[in-house]
């Protein structure tokens, strides 16, 4: 079984829904972790890794990533937004695309390293277990918003 694919097809529904689809790629808000805004990027097509991409599928996923990461900066308390990919709890290649709020090393201080300074992978790896929910406790009115706001915009 694979989530996104299941997202793709739709057999599974993100929380607020799909944000943004077209032929290529799809942006949805984690299923699971509730960080308003914590998006995730992925190929329509089941790829396990970066390099199986087209060249089209990385073009648009670039294109929807900065997008992404340009509005989410707009968003009052992100500080700045991450983006990574790791394909451990499923292997459809897709990107994480964090936000990191203003909030989150006061309230994790234990992401910071030995020099002092916060380990963003650390603090993305404390806030997916930290905020770690149940599907039916996602549709919390702060990311139902945000992804209302971001499917407006995403598109465009």
């Amino acid at each position: 079984m694979c989530l996104t694919c299941d997202i793709v097809n739709g057999k599974a529904a993100p929380v607020g829904g799909v944000i943004y689809r077209d032929g290529l790629v799809v942006v949805h808000h984690c299923v699971d972790v509730s960080v308003p805004g914590y998006l995730i990027a992925s190929p329509l097509r089941h790829v396990e890794g970066f390099g199986d991409l087209t060249a089209g599928e990385i073009e648009r996923l670039g294109a929807m990533a900065k997008k992404a990461v340009n509005l989410l900066k707009g968003v009052e308390g992100v500080k700045k937004v991450y983006i990574a990919n790791f394909g451990e709890e499923t292997a459809h290649f897709h990107l994480h695309i964090f936000p990191r709020y203003d909030w989150m090393p006061v309230c994790h201080p234990e992401a910071t390293n030995a020099c002092g300074r916060l380990d963003g992978p650390r603090l993305l790896s404390i806030c997916r277990e930290e905020y770690r929910a149940a599907r039916e406790a996602m549709n919390q009115p702060e990311i139902l918003e945000l992804v209302a706001h971001l499917r407006g915009r995403l598109g465009e």
